[in-house]
């Protein structure tokens, strides 16, 4: 039987904090395997609002997730930015169950700030029938007083996981990577794994490539 502890978001690209995120679901999720799913192009120009230019494709976002997660054991999953699923939360855990089979355990991982707004998302009802939910916080969060202040969150209660292990790269967003490639203040490199330091180059000096820079 597979368990999965599923990662999302739009890695663009991928940072330490993404990194360290899968090493905390791991030492919570002990036997569990890591599986990092990134969002397809048509989500960050829509859902987040950002320009083409400030988007890596889909398949160099997963590259780069691929060679920052490989060494930690971690897997990457295709299934959102290839179309093989709508990209849906709630249809890429069908995605999985129907893959790996219907007894897959998965436990969605995510942040205090996609935990306030999960009732929002599609079927959320079926997400937690699905997977239970490990929310690892940002310092300063308390997302056991928002599970208790909305109702939604309340009454699955029993389907909430709240990780206080320390964090280390909480502030080590993709935004600011982006910003710093821009600027050419070279500051970005703390902000990544070692291992995409030199493909981030490359796309950063390249005249042809107009993703992020």
């Amino acid at each position: 039987m597979k368990k999965f502890a599923i990662i999302g978001g739009s890695f663009n690209p991928v940072t330490k904090a993404h990194v360290e995120i899968g090493q905390i679901a791991s030492k919570e999720l002990p036997g569990w395997q890591i599986l990092y799913i990134p969002a397809p192009d048509h989500f960050l120009t829509s859902w987040k609002s950002m320009e083409k230019k400030e988007i890596l494709s889909g398949k160099k976002r997963l590259l780069l997730l691929e060679k920052a997660v490989k060494p930690h054991g971690f897997l990457c999953e295709d299934s959102e930015v290839f179309g093989k699923t709508s990209a849906r939360t709630y249809d890429t855990m069908q995605y999985l169950r129907d893959r790996y089979g219907q007894e897959t355990e998965l436990v969605y991982v995510c942040g205090t700030d996609k935990l306030s707004e999960l009732s929002t998302w599609y079927n959320p009802e079926g997400i937690f029938t699905l997977s239970k939910i490990l929310v690892i916080p940002r310092d300063g969060d308390e997302p056991e007083k928002m599970i208790e202040e909305i109702p939604f969150l309340s009454e699955r209660r029993d389907r909430i996981l709240v990780s206080h292990e320390p964090r280390i790269y909480p502030d080590f967003s993709a935004t600011k990577v982006r910003d710093s490639l821009k600027s050419g203040d070279g500051k970005w490199r703390e902000f990544v794994p070692d291992e995409i330091v030199s493909d981030l180059e490359k796309i950063s000096a390249s005249e042809q490539d107009t993703s992020i820079v």
